[in-house]
């Protein structure tokens, strides 16, 4: 650790959240500071970060409520702040925001940022829902900065009362991380030998999804507009679901999809989530919570029209009629019809996977998007 340079404390619960969202960030932010990532290496345990530029700290996180370990937890963080005598803890996820920011705020650590990325709360109800409102509250009130990764996440803090219009903002047109233009793009040679390897024809219609496999995803009201669009006698239509079954799901979607379940496909996690995007048509995320999805951005500058939900998060990272088109959360009729016109019509919505892909390049180019963030933290730290 270079004494001369200040300090930075990362605090995450998972690897994948830094592999995800991060990894640009602390790269160009090792180069004048020293970087510190506290995680929980038992959770999400297949993705490395250890090439990173950083140290590198397993830290028992627990994404779900647990008030002994999490008050544990507490007091271990303000013992380690307390210590390390960091500059600034930026801390990401909602559960790692409570905890880091109560204890940086107690070890009076002086820059507290946290970084809203979607609301655990927007689509659950009775007591968890306010208990969960609660929590994000105190992490609005111990933080020194907040940012929301979109207009519309921003509004909704607002207006649920967990933040004031004065102190939260929004870094250029949203985002964390943005995307890579030039690794998400189509390439129809790459698009073949995924098919190929899949074992979808050509002729086939791929709708993938792209994420953690989770009922609150929406990936059953995906299914089940599958099997509405396959009844209609679209009999070319497949399903691709790419990323960490988190909720060990895969056996009851394909439950549900009965005879037609020989056309769900299943990609566990992987780092080159391109290709596979690349091998596809249209991209559907029917969730009922987002920030402001990363996927939605992959999948538009690979030139791929998407069909999202009408929610925060989703409506900042969608044009709706323009890169593709929205519906109600739960409206799985209304999806189904979606994937069946553009079953008839894909010339339509070709054109707006064009008109997707020139906006990301446009708007949310990976390298803008850090550039901002990382202009944002040295402003602080001066």
């Amino acid at each position: 650790m270079d004494r001369a340079k200040k300090s930075i404390c990362i605090v995450c619960a998972t690897p994948l959240t830094i592999h995800l969202f991060l990894r640009r960030h602390i790269e160009r932010l090792s180069e004048n500071y020293n970087i510190t990532i506290l995680h929980d290496g038992d959770l999400d345990f297949y993705v490395d970060i250890s090439d990173l530029p950083a140290e590198i700290v397993n830290f028992p996180i627990q994404r779900k409520i647990s008030l002994i370990s999490d008050v544990f937890s507490i007091f271990r963080l303000f013992s380690y702040f307390l210590t390390r005598r960091f500059d600034l803890v930026w801390s990401v996820a909602p559960k790692a925001g409570l905890l880091a920011n109560l204890a940086a705020y107690s070890a009076r650590v002086p820059l507290r940022l946290f970084v809203f990325q979607g609301e655990v709360w927007a689509s659950k109800r009775g007591l968890m829902r306010n208990v969960l409102k609660l929590c994000d509250w105190i992490v609005s009130k111990t933080a020194t900065h907040l940012l929301a990764v979109s207009e519309g996440e921003r509004k909704f803090l607002i207006n649920e009362g967990i933040v004031s219009i004065s102190n939260i903002s929004v870094l250029g047109s949203g985002s964390i991380c943005g995307v890579d233009c030039l690794k998400f793009k189509p390439n129809s040679a790459t698009r073949q030998v995924m098919r190929a390897g899949l074992g979808i024809s050509d002729t086939s219609s791929v709708c993938v999804f792209l994420g953690r496999i989770k009922r609150d995803k929406g990936v059953f009201d995906l299914v089940q507009a599958f099997l509405k669009a396959r009844r209609q006698g679209f009999d070319r239509l497949c399903l691709l679901f790419i990323g960490p079954d988190e909720e060990s799901l895969e056996g009851d979607l394909k439950e549900l999809a009965g005879h037609f379940a020989r056309d769900l496909h299943f990609v566990a996690f992987t780092k080159t989530p391109q290709i596979y995007l690349v091998a596809s048509d249209i991209f559907c995320l029917p969730s009922y919570r987002e920030g402001f999805p990363i996927s939605v951005l992959e999948a538009s500058a690979s030139g791929l029209p998407i069909f999202g939900t009408r929610i925060y998060g989703v409506s900042d990272a969608v044009i709706d009629g323009v890169t593709g088109k929205l519906f109600e959360a739960g409206d799985v009729d209304g999806l189904s019809e979606l994937i069946m016109d553009f079953l008839v019509r894909p010339e339509l919505y070709k054109a707006m996977g064009n008109e997707a892909r020139a906006w990301i390049m446009r708007d949310f180019d990976c390298a803008k998007v850090v550039e901002g963030y990382v202009s944002f933290i040295e402003k602080l730290l001066r």
